[in-house]
């Protein structure tokens, strides 16, 4: 089984997070230096005992069991696979050259990134601007980004928010301004992409995948909008 593959199937088992993928990761790759062959022990990551995970990465026993038992789960992987395919999505992990470089830098940087985009060959490599702002927004705050926003399109700037209510969604309203000047922005959810959140910007997010933009979460695919979700969506 592929890299990316293994690491999909590890972020879906219940409790286990970047933290702990990456320490496996980490692990993996030291022992598998030893061997000279960094990739081995990854690639052979189902045929590893619960000692045998606890040895290479460090994790505790009862991290190592959790995974153990996740990574027989066959079917875990399987459903997020299928919906992946029938939905049209697909996703990119941190280990992945075409992960937001960016991204990379911060501290414990998402396994995974979920994208939906009508371009299959969405990328990361264009100018970004990050525009936030307070969910009860004032006139006064939708009046700056309307100004601001536009003149960042027309000088090829890609908007990225987290795509909620109040200055997230006149942030990317601002980019799809009519047909004529449409600029790509990209939402950055806290819930799966087969749960969008909020539903009352659901023919917003149809926009966005209508100009060439993006819809993205760090969560699986039916993940609900949960309230511990959006302080990791906002490091996104």
């Amino acid at each position: 089984m592929n890299i990316s593959n293994i690491l999909l199937h590890l972020s879906l088992i219940e409790k286990i997070g970047p933290a702990t993928i990456d320490k496996l990761v980490q692990g993996f790759y030291s022992f598998g230096e030893k061997l000279n062959n960094k990739l081995d022990l990854f690639s052979n990551v189902y045929s590893l005992s619960i000692n045998d995970l606890v040895h290479y990465s460090g994790i505790n026993i009862n991290l190592a069991t959790r995974i153990y038992n996740g990574l027989k789960d066959s079917k875990l992987l399987e459903n997020e696979l299928n919906l992946l395919e029938k939905n049209q999505i697909r996703f990119v992990t941190v280990l992945d050259g075409n992960y937001p470089s960016l991204l990379k830098e911060i501290y414990l940087p998402p396994t995974l990134l979920y994208i939906k985009s009508k371009d299959q060959n969405f990328n990361f490599i264009n100018n970004s601007i990050a525009v936030v702002g307070a969910r009860k927004c004032d006139n006064y705050g939708i009046r700056v980004v309307n100004n601001i926003v536009p003149d960042l399109v027309k000088m090829g700037y890609d908007i990225v928010s987290g795509g909620a209510y109040g200055i997230d969604a006149v942030a990317h309203k601002s980019c799809l301004i009519d047909e004529y000047n449409v600029g790509k922005t990209i939402a950055v959810l806290g819930s799966g992409l087969l749960n969008l959140y909020p539903r009352e910007n659901i023919k917003l997010f149809e926009q966005i995948l209508l100009s060439g933009g993006a819809l993205i979460s760090p969560f699986s695919l039916n993940t609900p909008p949960t309230a511990g979700n959006f302080p990791a969506r906002n490091r996104i």
